[in-house]
């Protein structure tokens, strides 16, 4: 009977040397026995996403390492991940787009942006989204749209015939106007429809939520009205190249980020969330540790997902990222992880000096049962340089997890799709 395997991806795990933990990252900073035990009883190494010194997003990184076949990571946009994530129905040849309820000034009919998060909105975002849904288009395209956290929301496009080769109307700062929804290239039909659909129903949202009376309100109060929808990352949905469905096995996600829980969706894994799951550092990590204990009673691979590392780095809080590490290494310690494959490490390094991704690779250990073992002795970055995993590519990363499980299959042509050097 093969392994199983347990996947503890701490989101910004890698990070850079800062002044405030003498010169030492969040990593080497903080106190985590437990993986610096799985580091000494297994093999070490760095992972990079995509290639040395190249930065990447979210969700181009946790694709790649939950098996998408790299040419699909490296174009992927983000609409479709987010809309799976919210749980939203969705069907091959939908178009999902991210959006936020955003501030507008009415003055004059310029629509300029005051607040693209409309005061990062903290009630009443069903009660808007309601009205908007009800709005008549008498078109043969259908929109939905659905809130997902504060401000932010996902919009789904249903109908025949439609392209996501459109452009974004979120212009990406205050003070501009809304912008126009374009097709990406002159010509192109199907996008030229869908985007004169949606400047359409953009246009007829704004003057349904500026006339609710919880915008009034919010106006009489002072408050930022949420008064418009910006719209971006517009995304096809369709079937994904995903190696867990090529090999057959029963996967699951536990996280509370929808990026990555949307992202096991499309890739056919099972999606598992609870309300104390969120992006923040004060998550549940003894939920989330508990949840994947039990998913893996009946799944082969469960991946446990905290995205609260990357928050720390992007807040520059670098001593705050150390302690969250402290915490989750306790919180997985209880795991009876003997007979498992677990392998630990994060989707890309965040800065903590600067708040932003960088391309340093990332911090990688692997532990399993009859694996070969190498001198290193502790989880961090300049450790994890010294071991004998070398530099794994991200695309690789889940290869390398079946093989230890020793269900990885021999190369055929039929797999070159899920090789990044081939695909």
């Amino acid at each position: 009977m093969s392994q199983r395997a347990l996947v503890v991806l701490l989101d910004g795990l890698g990070d850079l040397p800062h002044q405030d933990l003498q010169d030492q990252t969040p990593l080497q900073a903080a106190s985590t026995p437990w993986m610096d035990q799985l580091a000494a009883e297994g093999s070490c190494g760095w992972l990079d996403p995509i290639l040395p010194g190249v930065p990447v997003r979210t969700h181009t990184a946790v694709a790649l390492l939950l098996g998408m076949a790299p040419r699909e990571a490296l174009q992927l946009r983000r609409g479709p991940v987010e809309a799976a994530g919210s749980g939203m129905a969705l069907r091959p040849g939908d178009v999902a787009l991210r959006c936020n309820f955003a501030t507008v000034s009415t003055a004059n009919g310029n629509r300029k942006i005051l607040d693209r998060r409309a005061g990062r909105l903290q009630q009443g975002q069903q009660q808007l989204a309601d009205a908007v849904n009800a709005l008549c288009m008498e078109e043969e395209i259908h929109p939905l749209l659905q809130p997902t956290r504060v401000h932010r929301a996902v919009l789904k496009l249903s109908g025949a015939g439609l392209s996501a080769e459109i452009s974004d109307t979120d212009p990406g700062s205050e003070g501009q106007t809304i912008q126009a929804c374009r097709p990406r290239r002159a010509g192109d039909m199907a996008a030229d429809r869908t985007a004169r659909f949606l400047n359409r129903f953009l246009q007829a949202s704004g003057e349904c939520l500026q006339s609710l009376p919880f915008n009034q309100e919010l106006g009489r109060r002072g408050l930022p009205q949420a008064n418009a929808i910006l719209t971006r990352g517009a995304g096809l949905v369709r079937p994904f190249a995903s190696l867990i469905r090529e090999t057959n096995l029963k996967a699951a996600v536990v996280a509370g980020d929808p990026t990555v829980l949307g992202l096991g969706r499309l890739l056919g894994m099972e999606s598992l969330t609870a309300p104390g799951f969120n992006t923040l550092p004060n998550t549940d990590l003894d939920g989330k540790v508990a949840l994947a204990k039990e998913a893996l009673q009946n799944h082969d691979v469960v991946v446990l997902h905290v995205k609260g590392t990357d928050t720390c780095s992007h807040d520059r809080n670098p001593q705050g990222k150390a302690e969250l590490l402290e915490r989750c290494d306790r919180a997985l310690a209880d795991l009876p992880h003997q007979d498992w494959v677990v392998a630990v490490t994060g989707d890309h390094t965040t800065d903590s000096l600067k708040g932003d991704h960088c391309g340093a690779p990332v911090p990688l250990l692997l532990r399993a049962p009859g694996h070969r073992r190498d001198p290193v002795q502790s989880f961090h970055e300049g450790s994890c340089g010294q071991g004998h995993m070398g530099r794994v590519p991200g695309w690789s990363f889940l290869w390398t997890i079946l093989d230890a499980m020793r269900v990885a299959p021999n190369y055929r042509p039929r797999l070159q799709g899920f090789l990044g050097w081939a695909g």
